[in-house]
């Protein structure tokens, strides 16, 4: 029975659905042991699971341990920044596991940044794709990118946390005391109170002498032509008025980051749309690679609308 449908020319939706199941199925093909992504031992890929982080990595996430895998490939990448099959790793374990679009984006394209010439090129297109549908659509169904930021920034922060132990451990340096651990008793950490000193009153104060009043008319000297026009009383200006509201340049301005911004929080501000945050990370590369790079006080380059 011969297809409907001429070769090639696949329906709009059944092309969405194909670009949605692909990041499923590879999962499903990491986790029985047969990797897409496997390459010769003398290829860049072959090269990059040679880092001891990567293949830590990779066995955290054959136990389904997809935070402690996702620990280790940023390890890897903080020994090799242009690691990039451990982008590609991370970018699909956003994308599938923790459903973490925005850090699934960035980490496809810095996967296609770093190998624009592999024959995978096209599927992780396909990815990237996919996932940002799915960025819009998780728009769409009410859970705001500034939600995703903070389950993300959570995750982030526990990850942070284990590093910061993991580095005491080797290091041997303890934590230090936090004031629940160095509470004590309340009668003892409490100081004695001070005697109350017996409150004395001022002397009375000397009332000063009302200065004379000076008529400034009478201290001109005679034929003087100012003395005759008497002199007006001093006039107040009144209050400052505001000044006005600056409009939207159309140059490039600077943003201090707040606490609890995101990317998408500030593309929303200045563009009215948070999917536009992919402007303001390729503006500010020398400040911030990744999006969870982002810290409170930091200064950003803010394109103009366009």
């Amino acid at each position: 029975m011969g297809s409907d449908l001429p070769h090639g020319n696949i329906p709009p939706i059944l092309r969405d659905v194909k670009l949605l199941l692909l990041p499923a199925l590879l999962c499903v093909l990491l986790l029985s042991g047969c990797d897409p992504f496997s390459s010769n031992a003398t290829s860049p890929e072959a090269q990059d699971e040679n880092n001891k982080n990567f293949q830590k990595a990779k066995e955290r996430y054959g136990l389904m341990d997809y935070d402690g895998a996702v620990d280790y490939f940023e390890r890897a990448l903080r020994d090799n920044p242009k690691l990039a099959k451990a982008h590609l790793e991370l970018a699909l374990i956003y994308d599938e596991k923790k459903q973490d679009y925005v850090s699934a984006i960035f980490h496809f394209e810095r996967y296609l940044r770093l190998r624009p010439d592999s024959g995978k090129k096209e599927m992780v297109q396909d990815f990237l794709n996919a996932a940002k549908k799915k960025l819009h659509s998780a728009g769409s169904d009410g859970l705001s990118a500034e939600k995703q930021e903070i389950i993300r920034l959570q995750a982030e922060n526990d990850s942070l946390r284990a590093q910061i132990a993991d580095l005491r451990k080797r290091t041997g340096v303890k934590a230090p005391l936090s004031m629940e651990t160095t509470a004590t008793p309340q009668a003892a950490s409490k100081p004695s109170p001070e005697p109350a000193l017996k409150s004395v009153s001022p002397p009375p104060a000397l009332a000063a002498p009302a200065p004379a009043k000076v008529n400034l008319n009478d201290l001109k000297a005679p034929g003087d032509p100012l003395a005759n026009p008497p002199l007006e009383p001093f006039k107040s200006a009144g209050p400052t008025p505001a000044p006005p509201a600056p409009s939207t340049p159309s140059a490039p301005q600077n943003y201090t980051v707040l606490p609890g911004d995101n990317l998408s929080k500030i593309s929303k501000k200045f563009y009215g749309a948070s999917s536009k945050w992919q402007i303001i990370l390729d503006a500010n590369t020398n400040t911030i690679r990744e999006p969870k790079d982002l810290k409170p006080g930091m200064t950003l380059v803010i394109p103009p609308k366009q």
